[in-house]
């Protein structure tokens, strides 16, 4: 995600620079019931973009006092219309209205709004877009389908990310989910969607572990170097979550990625964001980050915990971060 909002996360735990940082959140308040958080600004008013049916959507007019809208983010009507014209050809077991992991992008004077249809368990899933040239007047239009994947594949298209390399104006998308790890890929910025030809790069894996638990990919570039956050383990499962984030850096948008160890996160490095907590409300630490520039040119990342008191409800979280010996901590500072 870009503009007033944008994408990168981290904080090496370990490290003795992050122990000089205060580690917490802002103090969010209202309606926090969120998964996948993707957040932008226009006009001065906070959106944030949510799993749920037709992609959920709160408002907030400084980012700490949020309000549901009681609609989704599309139309109900676009949203039926999608559905029964394209989503189930490629998601022939999708029913419903539920969209997954949004992620939203400000381009040459339009919004693009990126999403995942499929169902739990399985790669039959395809990564959608749609596009507005005003979020207050939710005008959307059905920009079809990115990229697919079928049980053939050995990735999943869900959780996508577009990232513009500030260096080159180059766009790229990341995705994917479990199966192989996660991919890139080159965009066109006439269709916003891959180039035909574009080769997909494996970006980031967890051999041995069972399954391959790591998804969500999000990528930021500060000073000299390209971030890859992702997140791991367990979701969805309430207070039984066990969901982190994870970073690893690297001179080429293309990768390696490595940790503060060199460790390729291809070959499964990676450093945590936030070591799991054994007390207090969050349960671990959550996932489904996206990390944004304020307009004063400071980091925050959003991201959703899991609530202890409430049962591992998912709910809203953002943090400053701060960038110390070329890694990002998380701040307490508003």
């Amino acid at each position: 995600m870009e503009s007033t909002a944008t994408t990168t996360n981290a904080t090496t735990e370990e490290s003795d620079s992050a122990d000089a940082v205060t580690i917490g959140q802002w103090p969010v308040s209202g309606e926090l019931f969120t998964h996948d958080p993707a957040i932008t600004v226009e006009d001065g008013t906070w959106y944030s973009f949510y799993t749920a049916d037709g992609i959920g959507l709160n408002v907030s007019e400084d980012g700490l006092s949020w309000q549901k809208t009681y609609r989704p983010a599309l139309p109900w009507n676009l949203i039926r219309t999608m559905r029964d014209d394209w989503w189930t050809q490629y998601v022939p077991d999708y029913s419903g209205t539920s969209v997954w992991a949004p992620d939203v992008f400000q381009y040459d004077g339009r919004t693009y709004l990126y999403y995942a249809v499929s169902t739990f368990g399985r790669n039959h899933s395809v990564i959608g877009l749609a596009s507005t040239d005003s979020l207050a007047d939710n005008n959307w239009v059905d920009e079809g389908a990115v990229l697919a994947s079928t049980a053939d594949d050995d990735f999943n298209a869900i959780d996508p990310n577009l990232f513009e390399d500030p260096e080159t104006g180059r766009l790229w998308l990341a995705y994917g989910s479990y199966w192989s790890g996660l991919k890139l890929r080159e965009v066109d910025p006439e269709t916003m969607k891959p180039f035909a030809d574009s080769e997909p790069v494996s970006l980031a894996s967890r051999p041995g572990v069972r399954h391959n638990p790591i998804e969500a990919p999000a990528l930021a570039y500060h000073d000299g170097f390209y971030y890859l956050f992702a997140s791991i383990d367990r979701c969805c499962a309430d207070s039984n979550s066990t969901y982190k984030v994870i970073v690893g850096r690297s001179t080429q948008v293309t990768g390696p990625y490595e940790d503060d160890l060199g460790i390729r996160m291809l070959d499964g490095g990676g450093n945590l964001v936030w070591t799991d907590r054994s007390e207090g409300r969050v349960q671990g630490f959550g996932g489904g980050q996206d990390v944004f520039q304020l307009d004063n040119g400071d980091w925050a990342m959003a991201w959703h915990i899991y609530n202890r008191d409430r049962n591992g409800y998912p709910e809203l979280a953002i943090a400053r971060l701060r960038f110390m010996d070329g890694w990002p901590v998380i701040s307490a500072q508003h």
